[in-house]
C-alpha cells in the first residue's frame, strides 16, 4: 500500500491545534494530537489515514498540504523520457481551454493524450457483464480510492462486494498498454490526491506511474507563466466515449449503469460526512440478511471528482457546480441523439458490442488488499477509563459528560478512548484548561497567603528573642539567676521554633527535588511508635490530657525509616496536642487487620476539621484556620511534608473528622520486606543530625502552656 506520509504533510508552525481535523476526520485515530513547547499540534496517523483530503479541506491556516508526481512529470518529460497522459472527465471542469492544456502538453513532447471517459465506458461495461454473469447480488463500485481505503482497512468483510473491475483510470491505462501497444508511461491528469495510492498499489499492477493533480498543474502554469491561450487545441486521441465522462460527477456510475440495467436498486451516496457511516450500515444490513442495494455509487467528495481533493478549490460555488451539471447535461443529450458517422459514436450500446467482441473482460479485473487491516483501537477497561478521567480532572459523571467539541470529538468518552491510545492528550481538553487555570490560580492564591503566614511565624519568635535580649541588656544589672533562666528557655523555644520552621521548608524542598532517600531497615513499628509516644507525655501533661496508647500486637516488623516515623508521629502527636481539648483525650493505637498492612491511628477530641478541607490539609500551604490572629501557630506545611513522608515509605495517610468532635488521622504501611539500597550520602537523609530529645522539643515548639 503507498504510504500517505509520502503524499500528505503538516506544516507543524502554521498548525494552531483548532482540532478542526479531527472534526472532520471520518476515522478515529487517523489524527494524532501533540504538544511542541505547549502548543497542541495535530499530525497524521498514516496508519490509520484512508486520505480522504478532509483535513486539508477544512484547515483555515493551510497547515497541511500535499505533494503528489507533477514536478518529476514534467522533470522526465523535459529529460526526453517517453511519456503518454490520460485525463479524467473533470479536466473539463478545471480547465475552461482545456483542449490547449492538450495542445501545451503534446507541444512538450507528450506521445498519446486520451480520455479517461473512455476508460470511464470499460469499466461499466466490465461491471455489467461482471453483474449479469456472474450472480452478484450487490456490488460497491470502485473508482473512488478513499474508499476502496476505508473498507480495506477498516471493513474488510465488504471486500467481497467491491466491484471486481479496474477503476476508469486503469481500465484506459490498460487499454493503451495492451490493445494500442503504447510502451510509454503513463500520467493521470487526476482531480484526487489519494489516486496516488490506487496507481502505486500492487493490484493495479504499474499501468500509470504519475498522479498528477489539476491543483498542482495549474499551480506549475502559474509558476513557470505559462499561458495555454497561446497554444494551438489537440483533442484525445482515443475512439471517443458514450456516456463514461459522466463518471466524474455525483451519480456519474448510476447514470451510466441505469442505461443497461431498468429494474435494479442503484443506490447514489456522496460526501465524508455520509459515505462511512452508511458503509457501517450497509454492512450491518448484510449481517442480518436485509436488503441491499444492487449497486452503491458512493464517492468521498460531495460534488463527486468535478471538485475533489486534487482541484483548485476556487472553482467551487454554487454557481460554477450548477454551470458545470448544465454543460454534462447538454452533452449527455447530445450522446444519447448522437447518429454520427462513424460507428463508435452511433450509440452507446454499439460500444459495448465492440468491447464484447474486441476486448478480454479478465483483462480488467482487480483484487483487493486484505491484508492491510488496520488493528481497531483498544478499549480501555472501565478502571482505565476512570483513571484517564481523573487525569483529566473530571471527577463526576457530569463532567465527563460534557461532550464539548473543543477536542474535536464531541464526546469526553473518545477523549479518553484517544489519550488511552495515545492519539491525543489531556492538555487539548478545554475543560481540563479551565481546571488547571483555577487550580493554578487557587494555588497562586494559597502560595501568597502561605508567604503572608510564615513572614509572621519567621517575625513572631524573632521579634520575642529580640525583645527578651533588649529586656536583658536594659536590666542586666538586676537581673537575678531566676529571671536569666526564665528569658534562656523563651530564648530557646523560639529558637526551636525558627528550626522547625526551617526544617519543614528544606525538608519539602529537598523531597519534591528528589534528593532524599529513606533508610529502610526492619524495625518493630509498635515498639517505635510507643517510644515517640512516651516522649511527648510531658506535653500532654502540661495541657491536662490524657494520652492512651493501644496494640493489637506486640511486634508487628515491616521495612521503614525509624528516623521518618518519628517525624511523622511527632508532627501528628503535635497538632493532636495542639488542637485537642483541655483535659481531652489523645489515643494512639496500632492495628493490623490482614498480614499485608498495618495502620497507626491518632486520635483527638478537639476541634477537628470541616469536611471540605478533609483532602485539602494535605496540600502544600493549607491550613485550616488562615486567620493571622489564629489561636494556634502552624506554617501550612507539617501535613504536607507528613503526607510525602508516608509515601515515601510506601504508605498512605488519610483523615476522618467531624467539626467540633475531634479527627483521626490514619497512617497505613504495607508490612513486606523490602530490600532497598542505604542512601551513602548521609547528607540526603532529613534528619540523620537529630536527637529523639531534640525532635520532641522542636516538633512541639509551637505549643505554648
Amino acid at each position: 500500500m503507498y504510504k500517505f506520509v509520502d503524499q500528505i504533510y503538516l506544516n507543524e508552525e502554521k498548525c494552531v491545534g483548532c482540532n478542526k481535523c479531527l472534526t472532520n476526520c471520518p476515522v478515529p485515530g487517523a489524527n494524532i494530537a501533540y504538544l511542541v513547547d505547549g502548543n497542541i499540534k495535530i499530525k497524521v496517523n498514516p496508519e490509520k489515514c484512508i486520505h480522504c483530503g478532509e483535513c486539508i479541506k477544512v484547515c483555515d491556516h493551510d497547515a497541511r498540504y500535499y505533494k503528489d508526481d507533477t514536478k518529476r512529470f514534467f522533470e522526465d518529460l523535459q529529460s526526453g523520457k517517453k511519456l503518454s497522459v490520460i485525463a479524467a472527465p473533470s479536466i473539463m471542469v478545471q480547465f475552461r481551454e482545456y483542449k490547449k492544456l492538450l495542445g501545451y502538453l503534446k507541444s512538450l513532447g507528450v506521445n498519446f493524450i486520451y480520455d479517461v471517459s473512455f476508460g470511464a465506458d470499460i469499466s461499466i461495461w466490465a461491471c455489467v457483464r461482471t453483474l449479469k454473469n456472474d450472480n452478484c447480488n450487490s456490488i460497491i463500485t470502485q473508482p473512488c480510492p478513499p474508499i476502496v481505503n476505508y473498507i480495506e482497512k477498516y471493513q474488510p468483510e465488504l471486500i467481497e462486494k467491491l466491484a471486481p473491475i479496474q477503476s476508469a483510470m486503469m481500465c484506459t491505462a490498460i487499454y493503451m498498454k495492451k490493445y494500442e501497444h503504447i510502451k510509454d508511461d503513463i500520467a493521470f491528469l487526476s482531480p484526487c490526491i489519494a489516486k496516488a495510492d490506487e496507481i502505486h498499489d500492487e493490484n493495479t499492477n504499474g499501468n500509470v506511474k504519475y498522479n498528477v493533480t489539476f491543483k498542482k498543474l495549474s499551480e506549475h502554469l502559474t509558476i513557470n507563466n505559462i499561458d495555454i491561450s497561446k497554444y494551438e487545441e489537440s483533442s484525445f486521441d482515443d475512439m471517443g466515449c458514450s456516456l463514461g465522462f459522466l463518471f466524474s460527477r455525483p451519480g456519474g456510475f448510476k447514470e451510466n449503469i441505469e442505461y443497461y440495467i431498468n429494474d435494479g436498486w442503484i443506490k447514489e451516496i456522496n460526501g465524508t460526512e455520509y459515505v462511512y457511516d452508511y458503509l457501517r450500515g450497509y454492512s450491518n444490513n448484510l449481517k442480518q440478511d436485509k436488503e441491499v442495494p444492487l449497486v452503491v455509487d458512493i464517492l468521498n467528495c460531495s460534488s463527486g471528482c468535478h471538485f475533489g481533493t486534487g482541484t483548485c478549490s476556487e472553482c467551487v460555488s454554487a454557481e460554477r457546480i450548477d454551470q458545470v451539471d448544465s454543460e454534462f447535461n447538454k452533452l449527455k443529450s447530445i450522446k444519447k441523439k448522437d447518429k454520427g458517422g462513424k460507428l463508435f459514436r452511433k450509440k452507446v450500446d454499439w460500444l459495448h458490442g465492440y468491447f464484447d467482441k474486441n476486448l478480454r473482460l479478465e483483462d480488467f479485473k482487480r483484487s483487493y488488499n486484505r491484508n492491510i487491516v488496520t488493528h481497531n483501537i483498544v478499549e480501555p477497561t472501565e478502571e482505565q477509563y476512570d483513571e484517564i478521567f481523573n487525569q483529566l480532572n473530571k471527577h463526576t459523571e457530569e463532567s465527563r459528560n460534557i461532550n464539548c467539541l473543543a477536542c474535536g470529538y464531541g464526546s469526553c468518552k473518545t477523549m479518553a478512548l484517544a489519550i488511552f491510545n495515545g492519539l491525543n492528550v489531556p492538555s487539548n481538553c478545554i475543560d481540563y484548561n479551565k481546571k488547571e487555570v483555577m487550580n493554578e490560580h487557587y494555588i497562586s492564591e494559597a502560595r501568597n497567603e502561605f508567604f503572608t503566614n510564615i513572614s509572621h511565624e519567621l517575625r513572631t519568635p524573632l521579634n520575642v528573642i529580640y525583645s527578651v535580649l533588649q529586656l536583658e541588656s536594659t536590666y542586666k544589672d538586676t537581673l537575678v539567676i531566676d529571671d536569666i533562666m526564665k528569658y534562656n528557655e523563651i530564648i530557646k523555644q523560639n529558637c526551636l521554633r525558627l528550626i522547625r520552621l526551617v526544617n519543614n521548608i528544606i525538608d519539602v524542598s529537598r523531597i519534591e527535588a528528589g534528593f532524599f532517600r529513606p533508610l529502610f531497615k526492619m524495625e518493630n513499628i509498635v515498639s517505635e511508635v510507643e517510644n515517640i509516644v512516651l516522649s511527648i507525655k510531658t506535653y500532654v501533661d502540661n495541657k491536662k490530657m490524657n494520652l492512651i496508647f493501644d496494640t493489637q500486637k506486640e511486634e508487628i516488623y515491616l521495612s521503614c525509616d525509624t528516623h521518618l516515623i518519628e517525624r511523622i508521629m511527632l508532627d501528628l502527636l503535635s497538632n493532636a496536642v495542639k488542637y485537642g481539648r483541655e483535659k481531652g483525650t489523645i489515643k494512639v493505637n496500632i492495628y493490623s487487620k490482614d498480614s499485608k498492612s498495618v495502620t497507626i491511628s491518632v486520635k483527638d477530641d478537639g476541634v477537628g476539621i470541616p469536611e471540605e478541607m478533609h483532602e485539602k490539609i494535605f496540600e502544600r500551604f493549607q491550613k485550616v484556620d488562615t486567620s493571622l490572629s489564629r489561636k494556634n501557630e502552624g506554617s501550612g506545611i507539617g501535613l504536607s511534608l507528613v503526607k510525602s513522608l508516608v509515601e515515601l515509605q510506601g504508605g498512605t495517610i488519610t483523615c476522618k473528622s467531624v467539626l467540633k468532635q475531634g479527627s483521626e488521622f490514619l497512617v497505613t504501611f504495607p508490612i513486606e520486606h523490602q530490600d532497598h539500597k542505604l542512601s551513602e550520602n548521609m547528607e540526603s537523609h532529613i534528619l540523620y543530625k537529630k536527637d529523639s530529645t531534640e525532635n520532641v522539643d522542636i516538633e512541639f515548639s509551637d505549643i505554648y502552656f
